[in-house]
């Protein structure tokens, strides 16, 4: 506190500037962050308007009360700072001590102007013995405010002594597991002397959630002017891919990750034409609701659109199959089935009976009850009974129709929805039991009136 002045902050500029009006992020070193404005700066003893990289400065906050600000917390660009309670680190253990530092090891982390405790997990071996180094994450006890690179000191818990120190390689950093191969050779690869090295690693760890270009200078030590050009050569030579959605978001991801969620589509319309070998093609939402784990919905639709172009697999918005898959169905049984759901469509809610088919499926029963089965897979029928079938718009229509009517009156008996829907009592009676079984209607006495709303909490 400054009288005269209000909240003065001191510290260095570790990276960029900062001038007099900017709108800063205040890390207060819990988690929590607010939004405050320079009212003025100082350097040295000497007013100024912009301070930069390298420089020590007095930054004079707006509304900040004095009494909230303490050692360990951090004025930065908002969103350029995150914190974290792990972060991955390069770490080296003093020549000077006996024991080196061994895994889960309880310490005292210095970095910047903070000082937490935590414990360290070494991640390529059991101890980093004196003099050497070794990977390791440290998880902390409050969350910490860093960036690539940054170094940072090492104490034992009672702080009596000094293990070492190194530098950070992930800022924010989920749990590795210990002796993952893959993930410690892209751990390295974020040491590396070449900035592109370095972001792939990023866009790696950051999986199918992507991540922002202006990260790199967080995550990556990439300096600002060089982030465009380098993402641009980055997604010309294909090691990272864009991806753009009816939203207008865009997501940059590391094509490996690409890869793989489309092997994954391939691997499940696989598996699913195997569960399935007679339909030619799958309700494409069903297809990508296995694979809701991934949890972003736009991201898959976006991949399986890749494929469809790439030529992987065929369909359109609704129905996907894989281009290398050859239904059971021969070419003759393709013809029949579509001339089957065209009668059905045809015929509205008198439709024909399966055995009206019967002689242009050889005679074969099983053949015929085959293809009745894929179109009712494909979308195209809805099976009421064994030997009821409906056209998917048919069945449609049938609910509304028999939904607006129970909702203007007491119910209906089966006659009155038999007239409702212009069929006869033969097709009345088990369409009624359908619309029963399939939770739309209930019995009440004669009358069929609409079920209840299941109920949800």
């Amino acid at each position: 506190m400054v009288q005269g002045h209000g909240t003065v902050v001191t510290g260095s500029v570790v990276s960029g500037s900062i001038a007099i009006g900017d709108e800063l992020e205040w890390h207060r070193g819990d988690g929590t962050t607010e939004l405050v404005r320079v009212r003025g700066l100082n350097n040295h003893g000497h007013p100024a308007t912009e301070v930069h990289r390298g420089q020590r400065a007095a930054v004079n906050l707006a509304g900040v009360p004095h009494e909230q600000v303490r050692r360990g917390q951090e004025l930065a660009r908002p969103g350029y700072l995150l914190p974290s309670k792990v972060v991955t680190v390069r770490l080296f253990a003093s020549a000077e001590g006996k024991h080196g530092i061994k895994h889960r090891l309880p310490v005292r982390l210095h970095v910047g102007t903070s000082e937490v405790m935590g414990t360290v997990s070494l991640l390529d071996c059991d101890t980093i013995d004196p003099g050497q180094w070794g990977l390791a994450q440290l998880f902390l006890s409050e969350p910490v405010t860093t960036v690539w690179g940054q170094p940072f000191v090492l104490r034992d818990s009672s702080a009596e002594h000094t293990l070492g120190g190194g530098q950070v390689v992930q800022p924010t950093a989920a749990k590795v597991r210990r002796r993952h191969i893959e993930a410690i050779e892209q751990i390295e690869k974020l040491w590396s002397d070449k900035p592109e090295t370095r972001a792939l690693a990023v866009a790696w760890f950051a999986g199918t959630q992507g991540f922002e270009p202006n990260d790199l200078v967080r995550s990556a030590g990439v300096e600002p002017n060089q982030i465009e050009g380098l993402v641009s050569q980055l997604t010309t030579n294909g090691k990272l891919t864009e991806l753009a959605f009816a939203s207008n978001r865009r997501l940059l991801i590391h094509t490996e990750r690409v890869t793989q969620l489309e092997s994954r589509v391939l691997d499940t319309l696989g598996a699913m034409h195997a569960e399935n070998p007679l339909m030619t093609t799958h309700d494409r939402q069903k297809v990508l609701a296995r694979l809701d784990f991934v949890g972003d919905e736009q991201l898959l639709q976006a991949i399986a659109d890749r494929l469809i172009r790439a030529k992987k697999i065929v369909g359109d918005t609704r129905r996907i199959a894989r281009a290398d898959f050859k239904p059971k169905l021969s070419a003759n049984q393709r013809k029949l089935k579509d001339k089957i759901v065209e009668a059905h469509a045809n015929a509205g809610f008198a439709p024909p009976e399966p055995k009206e088919f019967a002689n242009q499926a050889g005679g074969n029963a099983t053949a015929l009850k085959d293809i009745f089965e894929v179109a009712c897979a494909e979308g195209f029928l809805v099976r009421v009974t064994d030997e009821i079938y409906l056209s998917a718009e048919a069945e449609a229509e049938m609910r509304r129709r028999v939904t607006q009517r129970l909702q203007t009156g007491p119910g209906a008996t089966v006659a009155e929805i038999r007239d409702l829907l212009g069929t006869t009592r033969k097709f009345a009676v088990p369409v009624c039991e359908y619309l029963d079984w399939v939770g739309l209607t209930k019995r009440a006495g004669d009358l069929r009136v609409l079920a209840e709303p299941a109920a949800t909490g």
